[in-house]
């Protein structure tokens, strides 16, 4: 009824037809156009040097090249980004997917040799080594920092100096190398709960200007569950400070959940899932209940994370790691005995074979294997500890047999 009295009282309207509402439309865009173009005119410009140079102009709203606009926002166009980071030195991996300046962890169950795993792979950095795990390395520079608040001071310095006689007795390496390696003393809180605490470690962090700091452990961070996000996020934007404004790699040891003979994954890994989130690249390190120890990538944000297979290693009696061979993690969690050779190890037993000729009554002296492997100018050339790994392998592999100390034959002729 009131429709009717609209149309009666000449009120009720046509609908629009396609073209005024498409006229409608442009008029509506062009107004808002001569918006954006006024006091875009009116801007001061920057020029930016080098080839490519920005340049702002409004057509249809689209940034065409020339000068950059100033601009007071939180964004710019994607082309002055790339020219800005261009301009930055490469950044490299500093050990697999490490990323530096970034955030990570080394997780793995209680025993399975995640601090020594960390502590070898810091030792070496300090001592300007090119490898570890006869694995690529690069050292941003050598000073590192090593906040340990699980362990006792004095039977973690025991062990410590028997990583560091290790790494003088089987590395070149140059006088004073280990002073690169500052690890927090009898005075440091056992636990980073307050600001105080934290603050503390930042004062550090300016003093000494290392490039890479690991904290051991996570759990060290707070007495609170570190399943609730809300305690997980304080934590982790905490962390992501210090790898930001020190510029920085951040490396944190941490725990999984109780697990049996289980793969490794980022489910395993204890807290909120809000932590996984945060990290730039996640490595574990699992022991198994037959023994076998490995090294697996679990996950990088900057890095492939693809690699089959994981890395067996051991502890030696120096309490440094050493790799045993990439093996698959389903045949290392059920024991089987198979081993595979890697190139390093084909270099080794190539130049066996040469020297004796295939004889198995042949004696080969370390001192030779040194001498010819280690000592040589060749680019094959192998580093102290991955020869010593090597001859382990391939006695492993009933390749060679130790007589005795220094002294190796072929197990039979070949």
């Amino acid at each position: 009824m009131e429709d009717f009295n609209n149309q009666m009282n000449g009120e009720f309207k046509k609908e629009k037809s396609l073209d005024e509402l498409i006229k409608e439309q442009n008029e509506i865009e062009n107004s808002e156009l001569k918006k954006i173009q006024e006091p875009l005119e009116n801007m001061q410009k920057i020029e930016l040097t080098g080839k490519h140079d920005l340049e702002n102009v409004v057509n249809k709203r689209i940034y065409k090249p020339g000068n950059l606009i100033r601009h007071e926002g939180i964004s710019l166009p994607i082309s002055a980004l790339i020219h800005s980071v261009k301009q930055l030195p490469p950044r490299k991996h500093i050990f697999r997917g490490i990323n530096n300046p970034g955030l990570g962890v080394f997780f793995g169950p209680s025993k399975s040799g995640k601090t020594t795993m960390v502590e070898c792979l810091m030792l070496l950095q300090a001592a300007g080594q090119a490898e570890f795990l006869e694995e690529p390395m690069h050292i941003p520079h050598r000073r590192v920092l090593f906040i340990s608040l699980e362990e006792y001071f004095i039977k973690r310095t025991e062990r410590n100096e028997l990583q560091v006689e290790f790494v003088r007795n089987n590395y070149h390496v140059d006088d004073g190398w280990e002073n690169n390696y500052f690890v927090v003393g009898e005075n440091a809180p056992r636990y980073l709960l307050s600001d105080e605490d934290r603050s503390k470690i930042e004062a550090e962090i300016e003093s000494i200007e290392p490039s890479i700091v690991v904290i051991d452990s996570l759990s060290r961070l707070t007495i609170d569950p570190i399943e609730e996000s809300s305690i997980a996020i304080k934590i982790m934007k905490w962390l992501r400070a210090l790898a930001d404004k020190f510029a920085i790699t951040v490396i944190v040891i941490h725990h999984t959940h109780k697990i049996d003979d289980e793969p490794l994954t980022m489910a395993k890994m204890a807290g909120s899932r809000i932590i996984g989130q945060e990290l730039d690249f996640m490595l574990g390190v699992n022991k198994l209940s037959n023994g076998n120890r490995y090294l697996k990538d679990v996950a990088y944000r900057y890095h492939p994370d693809d690699q089959e297979k994981v890395l067996s290693f051991s502890i030696n009696d120096s309490r440094f790691v050493e790799p045993l061979g990439f093996r698959s993690e389903y045949d290392l969690i059920n024991g089987t005995k198979e081993e595979e050779l890697n190139p390093s190890d084909e270099t080794v037993k190539q130049f066996i074979l040469t020297y004796t000729k295939g004889d198995s009554s042949i004696i080969i002296e370390h001192k030779t294997l040194h001498s010819e492997l280690v000592e040589s100018e060749k680019p094959e050339r192998l580093s102290g500890p991955t020869l010593h790994a090597c001859l382990g392998r391939l006695e492993r592999y009933k390749f060679i047999k130790k007589i005795k100390r220094g002294e190796y034959r072929l197990v039979s002729d070949q």
